[in-house]
């Protein structure tokens, strides 16, 4: 299942009564935007564990894929999604986001991980490939 939030207040507001427990920040694509400070503001609001996956190194880590696997859900921070997508793309840490639920925050760049060319197809397609 994948959520989209328009920010993180609409994403806090949709956790509300659904519990917390098992949250996984993923801060990837915003490694170019300050991923400190976005970091410790969904950190601040949802609590969780944060998986630092900021380079290919980090994703091809599958301590880093099990921890994402074993989330209830991911949150995918806002930023830069080529760059997500190139960290991602045929990693453990990709795969184990294919199959976990994921919340994305503004943007839709976790769908950019099922495709090798995001020039190419509609967005609803990218959807369709990630149910």
């Amino acid at each position: 299942m994948i959520t989209f939030a328009g920010s993180l207040d609409a994403l806090e507001q949709w956790l509300e009564g659904r519990g917390r427990d098992g949250l996984v920040i993923v801060p990837t694509a915003s490694a170019f935007s300050n991923p400190s400070q976005s970091t410790a503001s969904a950190l601040e609001r949802f609590g969780g564990t944060v998986v630092s996956i900021m380079n290919r190194a980090d994703a091809m880590q599958s301590e880093n894929a099990d921890i994402i696997r074993s989330a209830t859900l991911a949150i995918c921070l806002d930023g830069s999604p080529l760059h997500a997508r190139a960290v991602w793309r045929t990693s453990p840490v990709g795969e184990a986001l294919r199959v976990t639920n994921v919340a994305t925050v503004r943007r839709w760049f976790c769908l950019w991980l099922s495709h090798d060319r995001p020039t190419r197809g509609s967005p609803h397609r990218w959807v369709r490939s990630f149910r």
